[in-house]
């Protein structure tokens, strides 16, 4: 009966723009060298970040970790020596398969490159020319697919000192796009440190701008729906800062993991910046093979934390209500239309202890005129009796 009833409510969404729950170091490890610039891979069991510790190459190199499961220790570290330089490696970001590395290198005019991840390992890093300027180049951060990237630019046209720009790429062999300001956030003052998640949907990143509540530099968090197209990409909803997360130094420099749910990032301490980590106070819905295919099994997953004995559940439709139905005494709304004539996907599970995912495979009938339709999945996390997370919906496209 718990599970029915469970079924029965994970329909409620929740508010889009969640917020995280406290930060916390995430191993002493960070703490040596002034940690910048953490990275995780799309599985989450290796991070790379940067460092100014003893036994690299240059001022600051890059430093790797791994780990067997997201519940269990990092190991480590190791210098990156194929990618380091005797300058600064200052800002990084790896591309969620952990085949391309995008470093922001120099000493005050510091410029992007790109290291590949082979069968010998990385590759020597090569500038990648169509991305820069006169100006300074920081932050890089990719979508999951590699197709989108954001960064931090002084060049010429930005506001405020630093405006954060994106480009495009039809695939992870062509050349960038020109980059272009992302205009739905960007302010007349710093903006800078974009951090995207995998699916392109939830934008964070720094900010000097009032309103963020706590120091000189603060985060602040972005969504939109869909990515739309490279030539016509959906803005940007208006930013909220994530207030407690911010500090009254010089919040910046993070990533989110691949699905969002995670978000690392360097965090001013009396001493030196060390590596934090704050995950969603909700769950989240994340599909880690891209979107649903006509006549293929989609693979989809609900996520929150790690620990034994938590139930998950997934909801998929064709349709929402036109008005969300707000459900009294549960956080979230109704948001999914369960209706004769429409595809309806339900399914229940245990969460795994070792990842805190409940992870299914739903069905996409073989139906040439579902192609370019949209669907939209909820889920929810059930921790305890008492204490119940809900997913906002999450919209997909239906490809062919």
């Amino acid at each position: 009966m718990r599970l029915m009833t469970l079924a029965a409510l994970c329909l409620i969404g929740a508010p889009a723009l969640a917020q995280f729950d406290p930060p916390a170091v995430v191993d002493n490890e960070f703490s040596i060298g002034s940690a910048y610039s953490p990275t995780l891979t799309g599985d989450g069991l290796t991070i790379y970040w940067t460092a100014s510790r003893t036994g690299g190459v240059g001022g600051r190199d890059v430093w790797t970790m791994t780990r067997t499961a997201i519940d269990q220790p990092w190991t480590g570290p190791t210098n990156v020596t194929a990618v380091n330089t005797t300058a600064s490696e200052n800002y990084i970001d790896v591309r969620d398969d952990g085949k391309e590395m995008y470093l922001s290198v120099g000493a005050g005019t510091n410029n992007l490159y790109v290291s590949n991840n082979g069968i010998t390992g990385w590759g020597t890093p090569t500038i990648v020319t169509e991305l820069n300027s006169t100006g300074t180049e920081d932050d890089p951060t990719l979508t999951a697919d590699g197709l989108e990237i954001y960064f931090t630019s002084s060049r010429t046209g930005s506001n405020g000192g630093a405006s954060i720009y994106r480009a495009f790429r039809p695939n992870t062999s062509s050349a960038w796009s020109t980059p272009a300001i992302v205009t739905e956030v960007d302010s007349s003052s710093i903006d800078h440190s974009p951090a995207i998640s995998g699916d392109g949907l939830t934008l964070i990143f720094a900010s000097t701008r009032t309103g963020g509540g706590a120091g000189s530099s603060d985060h602040w968090i972005a969504t939109r729906p869909d990515r739309g197209t490279p030539g016509a990409p959906t803005p940007f909803g208006t930013p909220v800062p994530l207030t407690n997360l911010n500090t009254t130094g010089w919040d910046h420099n993070g990533q989110q993991s691949a699905d969002g749910f995670s978000f690392y990032y360097a965090r001013p301490s009396v001493t030196v910046p060390e590596i934090y980590r704050a995950d969603r106070t909700l769950p989240v819905v994340y599909g880690p093979s891209g979107p649903p295919q006509v006549g293929n099994p989609f693979s989809i997953y609900v996520r929150h934390g790690v620990g034994s004995g938590q139930v998950g559940v997934i909801a998929g439709s064709t349709s929402v209500l036109s008005t969300p139905v707000t459900i009294p005494g549960v956080q979230g709304q109704l948001e999914l239309t369960f209706a004769p004539g429409l595809l309806f996907w339900l399914t229940t599970g245990g969460i795994a202890s070792s990842d805190g995912k409940y992870t299914t495979v739903v069905p996409v009938p073989p139906l040439a005129g579902l192609a370019g339709q949209s669907v939209y999945f909820q889920g929810a996390v059930q921790k305890s009796l008492a204490d119940l997370r809900l997913s906002p919906s999450k919209k997909f496209v239906i490809v062919p």
